[in-house]
């Protein structure tokens, strides 16, 4: 007998039957129909070990993630506690010998190493107050002197020093050093390559120092700007492979796509953080098989279908889409316009652009485009129940949030970019896919993993799966639309009816 049908997590009753009762609790976990994950997981920092497995598997239609058996659900993703009773005539002694059994695989599994297929990733017991601690210290994240276009959290002040590099020249934006105060004799280099200045890849970076202190990887950093400039891209990875650092870090799909396509081979490992999907970007054939090159990927994307599965759940009757989009970002474009695009006409669905040309005029283009636009799903929709406002990751567009909102009218605003769904007014009312904070944390593990020796060529594309989701009730409100209950249950971010955060992190 499996040991998760012991404990419910898939809500059926064992076939386990009798007087003897174990009374075990489970999770009230529903995932759309057609591309349901067995339970909740995520790359996020919990109070048990959590293993993570990941590989692409069908389920469904769509593609998901399946991670086999599932580990513990720790308190703070708890639904509603639901009990089933398994009971089974038997002698005091066969009673004895199952309420032994029980115990000992609920220690296997406060523990647990699960194996699924090829990869097997396992996150350490990292203490809930080290979570709020990440929460708390994005509020007081603070410029480097001297470098104000890297943002580090506070606590982390603590254990590197963080000061401007002068021994790189050449970048217009001064390289950052993080040395470690207190370290081995010998810790590993690290040198992290940004797109451009990004409060996501300041998020990003700083959710893996975090990750890289409370599990001891010991490391200093060295930061550089790459100005979305292609040239200063290839200048400052062209610094990075003549150092032979233990890691390269490639931050922003820009990076990450010109390390691709012009880096060559190279003895020195690349990691890619905050990028979209590798596989959609052509960079590899597959999820599972590995580059078979000095890189490794993860990506900032969920499976299309799994996402249209979320935004059919969230409207059952969809039957417009407007995506907001910015042409020229070729990376939003190929890995989630085009994608949704069809998958959603094949479901018949229609889809409306409201494509940005100009991307430093966003704001100008957006606000002249949109009351035509609107005027136009609302005639198709007049009762505001078959079509949403979906909003990608081009930045020059989420950005532009709240003259989204001032245009949309009653239809609901969604996006994929989990930040874009925040407190207060300048909201999208609800996100689903992969939190900046959510990928960085994976991307650590993959670090963990590469500077401990394993090749970079070999590891799998890594998926974050089923997606963060964040809802802000002051928005649903002003649209009139209810949030279905699965939605709530599965959040990780929650804003109330006026805009404060009550949810984050799923505590």
């Amino acid at each position: 007998m499996h040991l998760f049908q012991i404990l419910c997590f898939f809500r059926k009753l064992s076939p386990f039957r009798g007087e003897t009762i174990f009374e075990v609790l489970f999770v009230s976990k529903v995932l759309p129909e057609n591309c349901r994950s067995p339970y909740d997981i995520r790359t996020r920092k919990s109070d048990y070990t959590d293993a993570l497995s990941y590989s692409p598997l069908p389920m469904g239609e769509g593609l998901g993630v399946r991670v086999n058996p599932p580990p513990p659900t720790p308190p703070h993703r708890r639904g509603a506690n639901q009990t089933c009773k398994i009971t089974r005539k038997t002698g005091n002694k066969r009673k004895l010998l199952c309420l032994f059994g029980l115990c000992a695989a609920l220690l296997i599994l406060s523990g647990c190493k699960i194996e699924n297929q090829k990869e097997t990733l396992i996150l350490d017991k990292v203490q809930d107050a080290e979570l709020a601690d990440l929460d708390q210290s994005t509020a007081g994240r603070q410029p480097v002197a001297g470098a104000d276009w890297l943002r580090i959290d506070q606590q982390l002040f603590e254990g590197w020093t963080i000061e401007p590099s002068e021994m790189v020249v050449g970048l217009p934006s001064q390289p950052v050093t993080l040395s470690l105060v207190e370290s081995a004799d010998d810790p590993f280099e690290i040198i992290a390559l940004f797109s451009k200045k990004s409060s996501a890849y300041d998020t990003a970076l700083n959710s893996m120092l975090t990750l890289f202190k409370g599990r001891g990887v010991e490391a200093n950093v060295l930061v550089l700007n790459g100005e979305n400039d292609t040239g200063l891209i290839k200048a400052a990875y062209r610094y990075a492979q003549s150092e032979q650092p233990d890691l390269i870090l490639s931050f922003g799909s820009k990076a990450t796509a010109w390390i691709h396509d012009h880096g060559g081979d190279s003895s020195v490992p690349v990691l890619s953080v905050t990028s979209k999907d590798p596989v959609l970007m052509g960079q590899v054939a597959d999820y599972e098989s590995g580059s078979g090159s000095h890189i490794a990927y993860t990506s900032l994307n969920i499976p299309t279908e799994l996402q249209l599965s979320y935004l059919k759940q969230f409207r059952p009757d969809l039957k417009t889409i407007g995506i907001l989009y910015a042409e020229n970002n070729s990376s939003a474009v190929v890995t989630q316009v085009e994608p949704l695009v069809e998958a959603a006409e094949a479901d018949g669905i229609e889809i409306i652009h409201f494509n940005v040309r100009d991307q430093k005029n966003a704001q100008a283009e957006l606000a002249r485009m949109m009351p035509e636009l609107i005027e136009q799903m609302q005639a198709q929709d007049p009762n505001n129940e078959q079509s949403l406002l979906w909003i990608t990751g081009s930045t020059s567009v989420f950005n532009e949030i709240e003259t989204i909102n001032q245009h949309a009218g009653n239809t609901p605003v969604l996006s994929v970019v989990t930040n874009v769904t925040q407190p207060g007014a300048n909201s999208a009312m609800m996100s689903i896919g992969v939190s900046f904070e959510s990928n960085a944390l994976m991307a650590a593990i993959f670090a963990e993993r590469i500077l401990n020796g394993e090749a970079a060529g070999e590891l799998p594309v890594g998926v974050v799966t089923p997606p963060d989701i964040a809802i802000n009730f002051s928005k649903a409100a002003e649209s009139g639309v209810t949030v279905p209950f699965t939605f709530f249950e599965s959040a990780n971010f929650i804003y109330d009816a006026q805009g404060a955060q009550v949810r984050a992190y799923g505590q």
